[in-house]
């Protein structure tokens, strides 16, 4: 539908445009000095012989961009010109001189053979392709080629080098071209039009530093886009721009194809800072696309720092001829393309012929469901941060608060000032109890920061409002205040607590040593002309309290259970909440304030990674995970996976940092589930306090005894012994308890449900962190006379819902092949579905959700082709699997290890193998038949034993091969069963066939057997053999044989005969009888049934179906972090 032509629009298509003062040109004949004769022939001149213009029409500074735009302008009015003029510029036009170029093609230089004069200059070299179905004509000089006829010097040009490649044309030009057919290609691709039947380059324009124009008309009007470049772009930036900056240029060439001659008349500076903006955008785009980091990669961002430098101004702010800032916006481009489409920028640009670009950009939002007004908030955030978005401030705030694209942090910092750089910002540091006022002049759509530190000790709140100077000013302020951790000089971008403003306009939130709050404040105005939008700005006014509360300390000590993970509340926040609404001051203290990040945990990615892990990273550990909801005092010293044992070597120091006055401890969990039972958990804890008291000795104390979680195989020992720690916990506690540093035990076991109370069996949801919250509240008020009883537990809270990832990746590597995908907020962890396509694999998921955004995944074949995808898990809901991302991976790892052998002992297995080629060592990976996982070992040699092992259990081992690259395919054998030799023999066997091609076999279970080595004999053969199948068959869950099939008997199957090895490890019993094949006449077979017997024949065939879990690569489950119900 065709939108309405603005009142703006109408008025400014009526006014002469204005470029800016070093545009002298234009504003000589906005003011009606020179005739438009003379207006074309100056806007030419500008470029193409400066020296020529009048003197009181020559620029004094350097042609930007838009001088391009200025140029198409008065070449819009040639129809206005007189015959004289239009004669003047036709001749203008390219045209083939005479031949006589022999010093050029002596050189070598294939585009040289005739000149071509246009624009007044002589081109002696001309280089034509096609790109993208669009002719391209590049005309160029070369260095030195020719003289000047006036000054006998030597004409400058391309520097005269062909290396590489040695083709007869400058290397200057090859990197245009393949620039330009790239980027042609991509701006095809991306569904931008083109106007005009060709592209005309003229390489060589080098007067006033030229940093490269773009003007819609080529052949004077009648041809299509006209692109100047300077010969030497080194002289303006450095080599990389002979790349970066003919897809800056050519993006303006299909620019002008959205902007008819019409809208040339109007206010154009109101249009170039968008033209500027999103030619830096497309130009990155290319790059993004075809190669991220190829030369130029970065000369798109060159100005955000000027932008950020000034974000106060309005946002469409041009500075004219030479200004610079307009090329800084390319972050916004980049914001509303990853709020929107992909194509947000393109629906802008077809929105252009009646709209200015605000106009546009504003009903383009509207049209994705969004308003702009809040997008430019969330634009703000984005832009102080220069990170990823923060899923529950966006939540909050409604827009997203960071860039998805990289770039933002490692790029558009530079040149900005603080640690991270940032955005320019006005700083308040009043004392506790006091106030600091500043002012700040903000344009139309200009952003403002102002951080606010606090003293060096002390606690409070801060209170903080902006301003204009009237009800009207005020409203079209936006507001926001957030606080980010602040440690030696450094903001940490992950925040803390936020808020908006309250009925009065007020925002509010704790703030203490260690953290900055940040008055983040938008004109969300938008004035769509530039010139009007720069002289409407008006003072804001900030003012800044903060307020000292004094109150008890509290450090809250846990595990996962209390530090929470991405997208948790916490029952820390609910006990936070509870004393808040009960008017009890609190201070909690501790040296972290975030959730568990498992994104940055650096022993999660080595094991993700397949690395050997670091040693354990207690403290201060990876804790900057966002919270659902951050706007509470959320210092604490609890960390994701902390035992007695791990907390015991901290809690002295923190202790005697923060100098709490009461201690809450909720830890013991890990203890009983990986050092055992009750006994040593008490052990503990009994050591961890007196070490809490080495560090004040008059601490309160409470402490909870566990919550049972579901259960788990292989654990079912587990909570008995929880409950026993439940019964032998309160004794322990009254033993150390004194007057001077009270014990009370705290039950948080009864009356929890893992299966309803948590999210995965184990880590509380919103009812479970409510019952944690209760049970210590009433601690406090019941043992301490601090606050109230909690009240009454809701029956249900609604939890976090994630998303399926937004996208998947999949990347060949030396390794194997990298899977990478979307971070969902609030997943615990994440389903790899994977299938060798090559093979025709169906899909298949792996057991353990990946607490990571990324997987390397190293059994892989050369060559074949293998498919991704990706499902969000929240505990145990799951959300629907992304898209196929695939791969064929090329792997740099050794081969697998051969002849692969496991001997029993005496609780111990003996492996031995042959060495692969190129191996440095060897991994072992094991797993016994109860589910326990073995520790991987790591060798050199070609044996090792696992010993301690229990007598009676079937244990799979597998070896990998590892070089530099990582471990590779493993290789393995039958598992075996210590304390038992070889099993006895099998007495009965079976074979027959119904269809003369396959066998169907059948044997009686030989006890204690791991498996069944099967031989088959061709009685056709000329010499019949014994041959052994490659692959064991091993026993089902159940302990029994699953029989087999052998397929493709050619011969017949009435012609072979079968025979069965029972063996536990090396340990072999002797063969069976042997038993031939019999026929049976068949009774009649769905198709399903004959496709079920097929898949299990084929699945019986495959080795890896006889590896152990561990040799997957996957990641060992424990009772914390197992996102099951069942057996893993």
């Amino acid at each position: 539908m065709e939108q309405p032509e603005s009142e703006l629009h109408k008025k400014l298509s009526k006014q002469r445009p204005d470029f800016g003062p070093e545009d002298k040109v234009t504003r000589s004949w906005a003011r009606k000095e020179i005739s438009v004769d003379e207006y074309i022939r100056y806007s030419l001149q500008q470029v193409i012989e400066p020296d020529r213009l009048p003197e009181q029409l020559r620029s004094t500074g350097e042609l930007p961009h838009s001088t391009g735009l200025s140029v198409a302008h008065a070449l819009s009015m040639l129809d206005e010109a007189s015959p004289e003029t239009r004669k003047w510029v036709e001749s203008l036009e390219s045209q083939p001189g005479p031949d006589g170029q022999a010093e050029a093609q002596a050189a070598g230089w294939t585009d040289c053979a005739m000149p071509h004069y246009a624009f007044l200059v002589w081109f002696y070299c001309l280089r034509t392709f096609t790109a993208a179905g669009i002719p391209f004509e590049v005309y160029y000089q070369i260095d030195g080629l020719k003289k000047d006829p006036e000054t006998g010097l030597p004409i400058d040009g391309i520097k005269a080098e062909d290396l590489l490649p040695a083709n007869g044309v400058p290397d200057g030009i090859d990197k245009m071209v393949a620039s330009l057919t790239v980027a042609a290609q991509q701006y095809k691709a991306m569904g931008y039009g083109l106007t005009g039947d060709h592209i005309e380059v003229y390489v060589g324009f080098d007067v006033n530093n030229n940093p490269g124009l773009t003007f819609p008309f080529g052949d004077v009007v009648d041809g299509g886009p006209v692109i100047f470049l300077p010969s030497d772009p080194a002289d303006i930036g450095n080599e990389p721009w002979y790349t970066y900056l003919p897809r800056h240029e050519l993006f303006h060439a299909f620019q002008y194809h959205y902007l008819p001659n019409l809208h040339l008349g109007m206010n154009l500076s109101s249009l170039n800072w968008w033209m500027e903006a999103t030619a830096e955008w497309a130009t990155h785009e290319v790059y993004l696309r075809t190669g991220a980091t190829a030369p130029g990669s970065a000369a798109y961002a060159r100005a955000i720092r000027i932008y950020l430098s000034e974000p106060n101004r309005a946002i469409n702010t041009h500075d004219g001829m030479g200004g610079s800032r307009q090329y800084g916006l390319a972050p916004l481009a980049t914001y509303l393309t990853e709020r929107m489409n992909s194509q947000f920028v393109l629906r802008t640009w077809e929105m252009m012929d009646d709209k200015l670009p605000l106009e546009a950009i504003g009903q383009v939002t509207a049209g994705y469901g969004h308003g702009i007004a809040n997008e430019l908030r969330g634009y703000m955030v984005a832009n102080y941060r220069l990170e990823a978005p923060v899923q529950a401030l966006s939540d909050f705030i409604g827009a997203s608060t960071g860039y998805g694209d990289t770039d933002a942090k490692n790029v558009w910092r530079t040149g900005l000032v603080g640690s991270p750089g940032r955005p320019r910002s006005q700083h308040a540091a009043p004392a506790w109890n006091a106030s600091q006022s500043g002012v700040v002049n903000m344009g139309p759509g200009g952003t403002h920061y102002v951080e606010i530190y606090p003293p060096a000790s002390g606690q409070g709140r801060v209170r903080v409002r902006a301003t204009g100077s009237t009800t009207w000013e005020t409203t079209n302020l936006h507001s926001l205040l957030v606080v980010f951790p602040y440690t030696g000089g450094t903001v940490s971008m992950n925040p803390l607590r936020w808020a908006l403003p309250d009925a009065n306009g007020d925002m509010s939130s704790t703030l203490k040593p260690g953290e900055v709050g940040v008055l983040m404040v938008l004109r969300a105005d938008l004035v769509p002309d530039s010139g009007d939008a720069v002289d409407s700005a008006y003072n804001v006014t900030w003012n800044v309290s903060l307020n000292s509360e004094t109150g008890v300390k509290i450090m809250v000590v846990g595990d996962s259970i209390t530090h929470g993970s991405e997208g948790d509340y916490t029952w820390r926040y609910r006990l936070a909440n509870h004393f808040a609404s009960k008017g009890v001051q609190v201070d909690f203290v501790g040296p972290r304030r975030g959730t568990y990040d498992k994104y940055s945990d650096q022993r999660a990615i080595a094991q993700i990674e397949g690395r050997a892990q670091p040693p354990q990273e207690f403290y201060p550990g990876p804790s900057n995970g966002p919270y659902r909801d951050g706007n509470f005092d959320s210092d604490h010293d609890a960390m994701w996976g902390w035992t007695y044992a791990d907390a015991m070597g901290k809690i002295k120091a923190d202790v005697a940092a923060a100098k709490p006055d009461y201690l809450v401890v909720a830890l013991g969990f890990n203890d009983i589930a990986f050092w055992g039972g009750a006994d040593s958990t008490i052990g503990y804890f009994k050591d961890f306090i007196a070490q809490a008291r080495a560090g004040k000795s008059d601490l309160k104390i409470l402490v909870s005894n566990v919550i049972n979680r579901t259960e788990l195989a292989g654990y079912e020992w587990l909570n008995p012994a929880i409950k026993d720690y439940k019964a032998k916990l309160p004794a322990a506690a009254a033993s150390l308890s004194t007057s001077s540093s009270p014990i009370y035990v705290v039950d948080v076991n009864t009356g929890f449900n893992p299966a309803t109370d948590a999210y995965d069996g184990l880590h509380p949801n919103g009812v479970g962190e409510y019952k944690f919250a209760k049970a210590f509240a009433d601690a406090f008020a019941s043992r301490f006379s601090l606050g109230a009883t909690f009240g009454s537990v809701p029956s249900s809270v609604p939890d976090i819902t994630v998303s399926t990832p937004a996208w998947v990746t999949a990347t060949p590597t030396p390794e194997g092949i990298t899977i990478r995908w979307a971070r969902v907020f609030g997943a615990s962890g994440y389903y790899i579905h994977s299938r060798d396509a090559t093979t025709g694999q169906a899909f298949e998921k792996l057991p353990l959700a990946i607490g990571g955004d990324h997987w390397i995944t190293r059994w892989v074949t050369k060559g074949h082709r293998y498919e991704f995808k990706i499902s969000a898990a929240r505990g145990t809901t799951e959300t629907a699997p992304t898209d196929v991302a695939a791969a064929e991976p090329n792997p740099l790892t050794p081969p697998a290890p051969t002849n692969v052998k496991l001997t029993p002992g005496d609780q111990k297995v003996t492996i031995t193998w042959t060495a692969s080629t190129g191996a440095s060592g060897y991994q072992l990976y094991g797993v016994g038949s109860d589910g326990v996982w073995l520790p991987n070992k790591d060798v050199t040699g070609t044996s090792a034993t696992y010993t301690g092992l229990a007598n009676g259990r079937t244990y799979n081992i597998a070896v990998a091969a590892v070089n530099q690259y990582g471990a590779g395919m493993p290789g393995s054998s039958l598992g075996a069963r210590p304390g038992y030799g070889a099993p006895p023999a099998v007495s009965m066997i079976d074979a027959w066939t119904s269809n003369h091609y396959e066998a169907n076999l059948t044997w009686q279970d030989s006890i204690t057997a791991t498996g069944y080595w099967l031989e088959g004999m061709d009685h056709t053969a000329a010499s019949p053999t014994w041959n052994r199948i490659p692959v064991p068959i091993t026993p089902d869950d159940a302990g029994h044989n699953p029989g087999f099939t052998a397929g493709y008997l050619f011969t017949g199957a009435e012609n072979h005969s079968y025979r069965v090895i029972p063996a536990n490890g090396t340990m072999e019993a002797p063969p069976s009888a042997a038993k031939r094949v019999r026929y049976i006449a068949p009774a009649p077979l769905t198709d399903a049934q004959l496709k079920a017997f097929k898949e299990e024949a084929r699945k019986a065939a495959e080795p890896r179906n006889q590896l152990p879990k561990p040799a997957m690569n996957l990641p060992r489950p424990d009772a914390e972090n197992c996102y099951c119900t069942t057996s893993p």
